[in-house]
């Protein structure tokens, strides 16, 4: 079940449910909308709130939607706590023999792109959670202007 769905069922209004999990009418809007997706804790107080009705895995893409594969297989990966995590690689013996003769190290590049995508969500989960913050200092500018601006530098 998705968000809209689960509070038109429950009756219950956008503005409701952003304040009952700590965020905006906007945002939850987008994340609605699927045009952003939330933070991991914001997806756990989503799911949180409407008692698992809406996962915070479907919310973060970690699931199957409408029969297409979106994020992780979970039976892809398994966790080995003495070495860190182990991603099984699903390529064919030849593509596999491709690889080794092409010289491409694709763990290596399956790590870069988690180390990458992991400090975007990082970012993200902390724009999210400074939001109040950002939107209260970029009021400020926007009234007094920066500091080279009010010293006439710029």
């Amino acid at each position: 079940m998705n968000i809209v769905q689960w509070r038109k069922q429950h009756g219950v209004t956008q503005d409701q449910m952003a304040d009952a999990i700590g965020s905006s009418r906007p945002h939850l809007s987008k994340i609605e909308r699927g045009t952003t997706e939330p933070s991991p804790d914001l997806a756990r107080r989503i799911e949180a709130f409407t008692r698992g009705e809406v996962s915070a895995a479907s919310l973060l893409g970690l699931t199957e939607t409408r029969g297409a594969r979106r994020g992780l297989r979970e039976d892809a990966a398994a966790f080995d706590a003495s070495s860190g995590l182990t991603i099984t690689l699903p390529f064919s013996p030849e593509r596999e023999k491709l690889l080794r003769e092409s010289g491409i190290d694709a763990a290596d590049i399956a790590r870069a792109g988690a180390e990458k995508a992991l400090k975007e969500a990082e970012a993200k989960a902390w724009a999210e959670s400074n939001r109040e913050a950002i939107d209260a200092y970029n009021i400020w500018i926007e009234k007094h202007g920066t500091l080279a601006e009010q010293f006439g530098t710029i």
